[in-house]
């Protein structure tokens, strides 16, 4: 059963009526804890959610037909997007090369190799629009819309409540000018209607919302178009809170928000890369927002062909022969280097394989940590397939930032009238059995929305998920940790290295590696040996960068992977022990 054969509901976890203002003001109030009911009998019997945790498609054909829409208009990209998402609901047989924006589409030629070494074929299809035809037992008819909407932001909404309609009605969104070329039978038309954010989101949660898929949600853009073939063939509603939108037109979107059930993921993103009508709420502002209401974030608004990538299986490599014996403890310091924002699908897919990251040239010349998000290995299996085909002994992952997703320990589940603590427990149960099915056995845990995170979160997350060897702390260094302090156990044994220094600042240059290590230095505590946890934020970092860091830094540093880093605080502490 996929998420789409869910029948019609509604969450019976309502969340306070708090507005989203008022939730970001408490948060940033030290001291203010909110308060949460204990939930109801129906409330707890809707927990247990099991893998996979996002909506999977069914394997895809081997034989798939594939449009090339990267010169095509906007609205053909729309249509045949959505229609890609009515088709592939059943068995995904039609795959897409368009802009995904963010970096481009210079990740499809590796995702398409991937298919290749599966054993799957790519049929190209030349008129693009001839698929509406061949695909015409999929298709009932078309919802219109105007053709001049991006000179109206606050129309441009209707696009997202249109493709929750065309999910639940088998259409395809499209303008006069293009049914004209389709003549499709118009089973609802949109101009003159819905002209505002508030109309268009009042509109869908009367009318579309009770049929729609309540186990996720997505914060997209209106025209970012990409990723709707998965939303559309999941029948997931997209928002978006722009910049224009009234006070009433955003709560009416958070209602969307509020009503999906918990622990389901939150897609798309937050903007602020220049979207048009511009979003209005930042990474940490939603991050909270979603925490508060139980919800976790997974970064894929640039994700393509979600609904042929989600089909794929996935295959975990044959475990490696065990590395030799490393060297005993000795007074060095041992530096963990972890690069960051393996938790951001649409960065995986597209860019990280690049030269600046993966395909760096100096990618295994010294032993580097890289954040990988569990969710990665449901939706894009066979990126992460890719990724630990090629690793080399001196490349380790480890599981990305906040489990399964992005979200606020502090804040979770705590806006429900639900017993917040079991959400929790259950959300990591969801993330322990993720990373068992990914094969990570250590976590980077770290705080993108303005809430540090605590002792006491690692404690629980190293007692929920005890088959973790270790915990690397922190996105960049958090306030109050000291790196006199910074290497520490939790109350069940398992050891944690918080990062004391996230060296860069922009894009790596000629200065990049004496900084680095000059950063480094600069945070390295006087105890010998000493144990220092380096957050290489991803955007300021490349594996030549850190080479050349511990170039500079010299012998009295010795780099290496997180499970060499455990190993040695074990026996660090059981040699002082004695």
């Amino acid at each position: 059963m996929t998420l789409g054969d869910l029948p019609d509901h509604r969450s019976p976890f309502m969340p306070r009526p708090q507005g989203w203002l008022t939730c970001a003001l408490l948060v940033a109030l030290p001291g203010v804890v909110l308060g949460a009911g204990e939930g109801n009998a129906l409330a707890r019997a809707r927990l247990g959610r099991k893998l996979p945790a996002f909506a999977k498609s069914p394997a895809p054909v081997r034989e798939l037909l594939h449009v090339n829409l990267l010169n095509s208009p906007d609205d053909e990209r729309l249509a045949l997007t959505v229609l890609q998402g009515l088709v592939n609901r059943k068995q995904p047989r039609i795959y897409i090369t368009q802009n995904p924006g963010w970096h481009g589409p210079a990740g499809i030629p590796k995702s398409v190799e991937g298919l290749k070494a599966r054993g799957h074929v790519l049929r190209d299809v030349e008129d693009s629009l001839s698929l509406v035809a061949a695909f015409k037992d999929c298709v009932r008819g078309a919802a219109l819309y105007g053709s001049n909407l991006k000179s109206d932001p606050a129309a441009l909404h209707k696009l997202n409540a249109l493709t929750l309609y065309c999910a639940l009605n088998d259409a395809l969104p499209v303008t006069p000018q293009l049914n004209e070329k389709l003549r499709l039978p118009v089973l609802f038309d949109a101009r003159g209607k819905l002209k505002t954010a508030a109309e268009s989101y009042e509109w869908a949660y009367r009318e579309l919302w009770p049929k729609a898929n309540h186990r996720a949600l997505a914060i997209t853009c209106p025209t970012h178009i990409v990723m709707r073939d998965y939303l559309v063939a999941n029948r997931i509603m997209p928002v978006w809170i722009s910049a224009e939108m009234s006070a009433a037109a955003e709560e009416k979107c958070l209602r969307f928000l509020d009503e999906t059930e918990p622990n389901s993921p939150l897609m798309g993103c937050w903007g602020g890369y220049g979207e048009q009508p511009a979003g209005r709420v930042s990474e940490a502002d939603l991050q909270r927002l979603a925490s508060l209401r139980g919800k976790f974030i997974v970064v894929t608004d640039g994700c393509f062909n979600l609904t042929v990538h989600s089909g794929l299986p996935f295959r975990l490599p044959a475990a490696r022969p065990p590395r030799p014996a490393a060297a005993p403890l000795t007074g060095k310091v041992y530096v963990c280097f972890t690069f960051t924002d393996g938790d951001n699908l649409q960065y995986l897919q597209q860019y990280f394989r690049s030269a600046q990251w993966w395909g760096n040239p100096a990618r295994g010349k010294v032993p580097l940590a890289w954040s990988l998000s569990p969710s990665a290995a449901e939706l894009i299996p066979d990126v992460v397939e890719d990724l630990m085909a090629t690793k080399t002994d001196n490349d380790e992952f480890v599981c990305s930032t906040a489990g399964t997703g992005l979200m606020t320990p502090a804040l979770y589940g705590r806006d429900l009238y639900a017993n917040h603590s079991a959400l929790y427990s259950e959300y990591l149960k969801l993330t322990g059995l993720g990373m068992n099915a990914s094969g990570l056995r250590a976590a980077h845990l770290g705080d993108t929305s303005g809430v540090p995170w605590t002792r006491a979160d690692f404690d629980e997350w190293a007692k929920a998920i005890p088959a973790m060897d270790g915990i690397l702390g922190d996105y960049g260094p958090a306030r109050g940790v000291f790196s006199s302090d910074a290497a520490l156990f939790t109350s069940t044994g398992t050891p944690v290295v918080r990062a004391v220094v996230a060296p860069g600042h922009g894009a790596p240059d000629e200065n990049s590696a004496k900084e680095f290590a000059d950063a480094v230095r600069s945070a390295t505590p006087a105890a010998r040996p000493s144990f220092v946890h380096v957050c290489l934020i991803n955007w300021f970092n490349s594996p030549q960068v850190v080479a050349d860091a511990v170039r500079l830094l010299g012998p009295d540093y010795e780099p290496v992977l997180p499970s060499r880093l455990f190993d040695l605080l074990r026996a660090s502490r059981t040699k002082g022990s004695r």
